[in-house]
């Protein structure tokens, strides 16, 4: 699977991000990656780095923002410029000239300013894609559906048929063995005749 099946609530970690709700937006973004393969799936752990990261900054965990944001890094450096809408580029040179400066003069016990946290603008042809990409599910969806329908009326009428044709089928078994009921009784009879005309020849005879 892909970002595509999960898209709103890929957007739904982007609107946590951007409302620094770091943790929220781990736990949503978490949940995508687990389901999700391919070029997908790094991409949204590179994410959940710098999600997590921002949330030990905002709690003052140095050693774990930083560990978070390199992970991050490195994780999104073959995702550059953009990737799935993100400025990729912008939001790696934000962690790297503004953050992990500051986390390092932090955890020396030096006095920092805490610098802008960033935010994440998906461009519009992003969300135009997503819809164009969600119309053409719908119109696969219905004609997959109408597949499917023709399918169980073909079944339908076939079921129909053949319980027609095993009807006349034993119609015909039925007249068949009628019929050679009655040549059967008209055999023995005759059979039974030639019997009695042969011992009236021979007590005939006798």
């Amino acid at each position: 699977m892909s970002i595509d099946e999960h898209y709103d609530d890929f957007l739904r970690g982007v609107e946590e991000f951007n409302r620094r709700e770091f943790f929220e937006c781990h736990d949503t973004w978490e949940h995508i990656w687990q389901e999700t393969t391919g070029a997908d799936k790094l991409f949204l752990q590179g994410m959940i780095h710098a999600a997590v990261g921002l949330y030990h900054f905002t709690n003052g965990r140095w050693k774990g923002a930083r560990s978070q944001l390199e992970k991050c890094i490195t994780k999104l450096a073959g995702y550059h410029p953009t990737y799935r809408g993100v400025d990729v580029a912008q939001l790696v040179k934000t962690f790297n000239t503004d953050f992990l400066p500051a986390i390092e003069k932090a955890a020396n016990g030096e006095k920092m300013t805490p610098p802008n946290f960033p935010t994440i603008e998906l461009t519009n042809q992003t969300r135009r894609t997503h819809a164009e990409l969600q119309a053409q599910l719908d119109q696969q969806r219905v004609l997959l559906q109408n597949e499917i329908d023709a399918l169980k009326r073909e079944r339908d009428e076939l079921k129909e048929k053949l319980k027609s044709e095993q009807e006349k089928f034993a119609l015909t078994l039925k007249r068949h063995l009628k019929s050679a009921e009655k040549k059967t009784r008209v055999l023995f009879a005759l059979i039974a005749l030639l019997l009695l005309a042969l011992i009236w020849l021979l007590v005939r005879g006798v």
